[in-house]
Order: C-alpha cells, then structure tokens, then sequence
C-alpha cells in the first residue's frame, strides 16, 4: 500500500514537475499554475466530500456525528470549518453531547495554529460548546498576537463565565484593539464580578463608541449601585447606541437617582434613546416619573409612545387616566391598545377603546381619582368585575 502511494506520488512529481516534451526536446517547463492544478483537484474533491459528509452529519444528530463535525469545525479549509459551524450551531445547540476528548484536543491545539483563522474558528466553536476545559486555553489566548482571535477569545470566556477569567478580563479591557476590549467589556458584564465595576466605569470614557457600550452593558449586567452616577452622565454621550445602552442599564440597575436623568432622556434627540428612557422608567416604577411620560404619550414616535402608555400602566397613577383616554385616538399599532390596557389597570373598569365612555365616566369620577391612592383602590374594587 505504501509503496503504491508513493509511486502515485513520484509519477505526479514526473508528469507535472519534469519538461513537457522532455529534456531533448527543449519544450517549456510547466508553469507553476499548471503544476499546481492536481493539487488543487485533490483539494476540491476533497472539499465536496466533506460538505456532503457535514450535511449527512447534521442530519444523523447522534454522538458520532457530533464529535466529527466539531473536529471539521477547525478544518484548515475556511468553507468546510465555515459549513461545519455553521451546521453545528443549527443541528447540535443545546445537545447533551460534549466533547470527546479527541475532539477537544483537536479544538485546544486549533488554538495553536499557525493560521489565525483556524484560532478564531477554535475560540468561536468553544464558546458554543461552553467546556470548562477550555477555560484555561482561551485565558492563554488573550494574548495571542492576531486581534480577531483575542476579541473571540474574550466573548468565549464570557459565556464561559469561569471566575477565573475575571482578572484576564480586566486586562484586556486595556488591549490595543478596539474590538478586544468591547469583548473583554460585555464578558465581564455576564461574569458578574464585582472587581469589573471600577474598569467597566473607565471604559466608559473610552474613545471607541462600541467599547463605551460594551462598558455601559457591562455596568447594566452586574447590578452595583456605584454604576449608576456614571451611567447617568453616559446619557449625555456624543454616540446615541451609547446613550441607548446606557438608558437600558440603568433600567436594569433600578436605582431611584436615575428617575431624573431618564425624564429627561425622554427629550433626546433620538427616538432609540428615549424608547429605552421610557422601558427603564418603567422598571423603576417612581411617581416622579409619572408627569414625564403623560408628556411622551405624544413623542413623534409610535414606539416611544406605546412604552409610556406600558408603563403608566405599571405606575398605576390616576393622574395619568385622562392623557391615556386622549391616547386611546392613537391609531398607529401598539399606541391606543396599550394605552386602553393601561386605564384598565388603573382604573379596574373597562369601555374598550370608546373614548366618549371612558370621559364621561373619568368626569363622574373625577374627585375620587384625584382622592389618592385609597380612594383609587375603594374604585378599582367597586369596578372589579370590568364594567359599571
């Protein structure tokens, strides 16, 4: 057998590397293209096997095929690897499989490879496969020298989320490359840790606009109260995504020294920023947030309006019922029907979307509404069986 291959071999050197005509007689030597051209035969029919072979695996869905197609997954060939993930991704997410340790050698010395994209295809399947094993490896490879295969890396040991990896982390959020750090800021985030607030807080001044949103993400995920002052001056961003991100995190945070700084982000100039204003104030449930939505009800935007119809309704404030009778005209998708859920709520009586009913009874019960909040109960328990 060896020494047929070998012949095979030796015959292709003769026939593609030798004159064409031979030496005696003095024909051209065969270009380098045209040397190549069986390698690149055998490279193509390789190719078309292991693509018809990736598909037949996807579709078994058994073990076998789960470890094979992990092995594929770092082909040194970018569309079977491609193929293989992608693939892998459809037919085997949350399966019980995990690695063999075969395969797992295969992806960890991937790591290794002298082709940085071969790196980058190892740390993007590790951190589908969410191995403990590769904890220590991906650590190794925040410091690998091609950027790509770094930010990879990072997002990796996010999902991971080893505590381990905190410390690497926070390194890297000081890396050269700008997509490195917004990584190494949104894995920080998922760890939890509370060591990444003071980094995560300086990277909010960063000079790249996605590395401040990766920070504010961060700050939002980990849920400490020290975040929240500097989220709040995050609003003011140059970068309206900044701003976006910024509002959603002090949702998150729920921290009563946002309610002011939220209100008036329902005055930014961009509609992203002030739906996510309205979403977080909704969390927060604060009275004091109550004047500032009645006045988004009428934001130029359907989807602003729609949130603070949601969360009036959340708040459950009578002060809100009569801007939210004016809303149910809102005839754009979301907006009137929301705004009508919200009466509902506050009031525990229901017209439908009939604004004539709704304001005929809001004047027979004007003085109850403005009573407070147990004259408001006493109504909504006299109204309980949703009509008058």
């Amino acid at each position: 057998m060896l020494v047929a291959l070998l012949l095979v071999v030796l015959a292709l050197v003769i026939l593609y590397f030798g004159d064409e005509q031979g030496a005696a007689s003095g024909g051209k030597r065969r270009s380098i293209n045209e040397m190549r051209q069986p390698f690149r035969w055998i490279a193509q029919r390789r190719q078309a096997a292991l693509l018809k072979e990736i598909e037949s695996m996807a579709e078994a869905k058994d073990e076998r095929s789960f470890q094979r197609l992990l092995v594929l997954t770092v082909d040194r060939d970018s569309m079977v690897g491609e193929h293989a993930f992608a693939y892998f991704r459809d037919a085997y997410y949350g399966s019980p499989f995990k690695a063999d340790e075969r395969a797992m050698r295969r992806l960890l010395s991937a790591l290794e490879d002298h082709d940085p994209g071969v790196r980058s295809s190892a740390c993007e399947v590790l951190l589908w496969l969410q191995d403990e094993r590769a904890v220590e490896p991906l650590i190794a490879a925040l410091k690998d020298a091609d950027a790509d295969v770094r930010a990879h890396a990072a997002s990796a040991l996010g999902n991971l989320r080893d505590p381990g990896a905190v410390a690497p982390l926070i390194a890297a959020v000081s890396d050269v490359d700008a997509e490195v750090r917004t990584s190494a800021a949104y894995a920080l985030g998922w760890l939890g840790d509370a060591r990444a607030v003071e980094p995560l807080v300086a990277a909010l001044k960063d000079a790249n606009a996605r590395v401040r949103m990766g920070a504010a993400f961060g700050l939002g995920k980990l849920e400490d109260p020290s975040g929240v002052e500097p989220l709040t001056v995050t609003l003011k961003d140059t970068s309206s995504m900044v701003r976006t991100y910024a509002a959603e995190a002090l949702g998150e945070l729920r921290d009563p020294r946002a309610v002011e700084p939220l209100a008036a982000a329902l005055c930014d100039a961009n509609p992203d920023v002030r739906v996510r204003a309205a979403e977080a104030l909704r969390e927060l449930k604060d009275p004091r947030s109550v004047a500032p939505l009645i006045a988004a009800l009428k934001d130029a935007s359907r989807r602003v309006r729609t949130v603070a119809a949601e969360a009036l309704g959340k708040l459950k404030d009578p002060r809100a019922v009569e801007a939210l009778i004016a809303a149910l005209k809102d005839t754009e998708p979301g907006a009137g029907s929301n705004a009508h859920e919200a009466l509902q709520i506050i009031t525990g009586v229901d017209f439908g979307e009939d604004g004539e009913k709704w304001r005929a009874w809001l004047e027979e019960n004007r003085t109850r509404l403005t009573g407070g909040n147990d004259e408001l109960r006493n109504l909504n328990d006299e109204g309980h069986s949703g009509t008058p």
